[in-house]
């Protein structure tokens, strides 16, 4: 997803607890629950440094970039999607996602 920055899988975190627990995971786990059944259509903004296509997608209605980063489990890139920024700053206040923790 342009613009964000997920966790990978494997990469961990901790819980309000201060338990590890595998944040990367939990965020595809997000994602999936995100798109559910339906298809997902992606506008391209360019590749990563490992050649992956990134882009803005939606699933039926639902901006992903934004709703994964709304709900906790993706950071906002400042430089390329500002307009995340406040919408990570409510998630972390809210201490949702991977802000539930340490």
């Amino acid at each position: 997803l342009y613009g964000v920055d997920a966790p990978e899988r494997g990469q961990h975190c901790a819980d309000r607890q201060g338990r590890l627990y595998d944040c990367g995971t939990a965020a595809a786990a997000a994602l999936a629950q995100l798109v559910a059944d339906r298809g997902v259509e992606c506008r391209l903004h360019g590749r990563d440094r490992f050649g992956r296509a990134l882009g803005v997608c939606r699933s039926g209605e639902v901006d992903l970039n934004r709703a994964l980063v709304a709900a906790g489990w993706a950071l906002a890139d400042a430089t390329s999607q500002p307009g995340l920024v406040p919408v990570e700053a409510e998630a972390r206040q809210a201490q949702r996602g991977l802000w539930t923790g340490g």
